[in-house]
């Protein structure tokens, strides 16, 4: 069933993440860092803040690839599902494109918060399509900020992690991402089965403006050292 396999695809990217959480961190003893030799991987309060707004990102994105064929199939053709999960992931690139030639001196953690604040005010704009052409082209809208927002992520964990960490909090961060993935799977097929995919359109925004709300909640945070 669709339930089965999008649990067996997260428990394999947990078990993957695990497994390089649980490998030894090759050690930095170059870095002219000064860090406490036992804190966790988790000890830095920004390494949090990013892994919590990875999860809360993640299920956005998962509950979209479960909403968008929903609202396909709704407007008469199951197969155009395919077509605007493309359309999101053009989107996607051309973001990614836009920002590493125009915005890549900015400061990181500016370039992290636009990001999100962009995805979380965009992602209402899923509920007003009527037809597939204009969803499309509200998907490309929607799916922009998603390579910068991860991307600006990962940049972020890898200023903020210890270095004795580096391996095991990447590996937090990817077991998040899945997690997070199919928990928004899951949360939207549910949405979609009880009330619809426009419940399942929403959960999305839910998640983008939950992961911007952290973000700026906790913005001392993501800077190294806080």
């Amino acid at each position: 069933s669709p339930l089965a396999a999008v649990c067996v695809s997260a428990a394999f990217g947990v078990v993957g993440a695990a497994a390089f959480s649980a490998a030894a961190a090759p050690s930095d003893s170059a870095s002219g860092t000064a860090e406490l030799p036992g804190r966790s991987a988790l000890g830095p309060p920004g390494v949090r803040t990013v892994i919590a707004v990875a999860f809360a990102s993640a299920a956005a994105a998962g509950a979209v690839e479960v909403a968008m064929p929903a609202f396909a199939e709704g407007h008469g053709s199951r197969s155009a599902g395919g077509l605007l999960l493309g359309a999101l992931a053009l989107g996607s690139v051309l973001g990614g494109i836009a920002t590493a030639l125009h915005w890549a001196r900015a400061p990181l953690r500016r370039r992290y918060l636009t990001a999100l604040t962009c995805s979380a005010m965009a992602a209402p704009l899923l509920l007003l399509p009527r037809s597939l052409p204009m969803m499309a082209l509200i998907a490309m809208l929607v799916g922009a900020p998603s390579a910068p927002v991860f991307a600006t992520a990962y940049a972020q964990l890898s200023r903020l992690a210890c270095s004795h960490a580096q391996a095991e909090t990447f590996g937090w961060l990817s077991s998040c991402v899945m997690l997070g993935g199919a928990a928004g799977n899951v949360g939207a097929g549910w949405c979609i089965h009880r009330f619809g995919f426009t419940a399942a359109l929403a959960l999305v925004t839910c998640g983008n403006c939950l992961a911007a709300s952290i973000a700026f909640r906790f913005k001392t945070t993501l800077v190294r050292g806080a």
